[in-house]
């Protein structure tokens, strides 16, 4: 399992609004590119945002490997013929205009320093859904979420990130990563009674290893549900 894929791509898309995801975990600076003989490492992901967004995100990371990290600015990437444009200081290809084709698929193609590299991974067709219960600050609270629609079971390739934020300033509470479950127990004092929170589910599906690209290169599927607002009593 590619851990590293996961929490590059969690970082994209588990904040609550499309812009400010688009601007986490993506920092550095310049491009440049590898010799044409050497593999690129390709981080790629297609996000469900559930409303009011209500729509798919494509967001592809193309580097010259996977320990030094140097941004490829020179590639062409396209997701179902939908070119992504370079965006976040040159760091990351995007696009929110992609579309399942009409097997429900998202295709990736990538070309970089003369080599061109192809994955395929089938659409969520809903994002998650989460409950909140009536939340005691000084209890152990147990919140619950659906899977994305067309997700397999959790675990093996299929995983959750919960995060909850405090609703006014949208600063971290709390957090669990790699949830192989549709709930998690949120321990007693994580809270503060009479004060509102915001929580939000992401669901990832990780693809299998692009053919030809540097090892832990994949294509992800992920959903993120709606903000589900709740006071701590």
């Amino acid at each position: 399992m590619n851990t590293d894929l996961f929490k590059k791509i969690g970082k994209l898309l588990v904040i609550g609004t499309l812009g400010s995801a688009l601007l986490l975990g993506c920092g550095g600076g310049g491009g440049g590119g590898a010799a044409s003989n050497n593999p690129a490492f390709i981080v790629a992901g297609v996000t469900l945002y559930a409303a009011p967004i209500s729509s798919y995100v494509a967001v592809v990371i193309v580097e010259t490997d996977s320990t030094n990290r140097i941004p490829i600015t020179t590639a062409t990437v396209t997701v179902n013929g939908v070119a992504l444009a370079l965006a976040q200081n040159n760091t990351i290809y995007t696009s929110n205009a992609v579309l399942p084709d009409g097997s429900g698929n998202f295709n990736l193609t990538v070309t970089a320093n003369g080599t061109t590299y192809t994955a395929t991974e089938s659409a969520f067709t809903s994002p998650p859904v989460v409950t909140v219960p009536a939340f005691t600050a000084s209890a152990v609270n147990t919140i619950t979420w659906t899977a994305p629609g067309g997700a397999p079971a959790p675990g093996n390739g299929m995983f959750y990130d919960l995060l909850i934020q405090h609703q006014s300033t949208h600063t971290s509470a709390y957090a669990l990563e790699l949830i192989t479950a549709l709930s998690a127990d949120i321990p007693a004092g994580t809270t503060q009674t009479g004060s509102g929170y915001i929580a939000t589910v992401s669901g990832i599906r990780i693809g299998s290893q692009i053919v030809g690209a540097v090892t832990g290169s994949n294509l992800s599927m992920s959903a993120l549900s709606q903000q589900a607002s709740y006071s701590a009593l």
